[in-house]
């Protein structure tokens, strides 16, 4: 049998419809991945902190990952195009 996931990011949601529609579709699991405290930000401050974490190379922390990636035959990544 053919064990799939979708490991996705989504800041606005749209990235999340799709995984959720693709799932659906194949029985595939899903796991989200979070950046802890941008949902706090809205507009204009969220991208400046997020655009001076890319141009200063800081990787924010991510959380949500924790699944073992060996159990699937097809890994699927959603990330959003900014």
């Amino acid at each position: 049998m053919n064990r799939t996931v979708i490991v996705y990011f989504s800041l606005h949601g749209s990235v999340e419809a799709v995984a959720q529609i693709l799932a659906d579709h194949t029985g595939a699991d899903l796991v989200k991945l979070e950046i802890p405290g941008v949902e706090k930000l809205k507009g204009f401050w969220m991208y400046v902190r997020l655009g001076f974490m890319a141009s200063a190379e800081k990787c924010p922390k991510i959380t949500g990952g924790d699944v073992d990636l060996s159990v699937y035959d097809t890994v699927i990544l959603g990330t959003p195009v900014w």
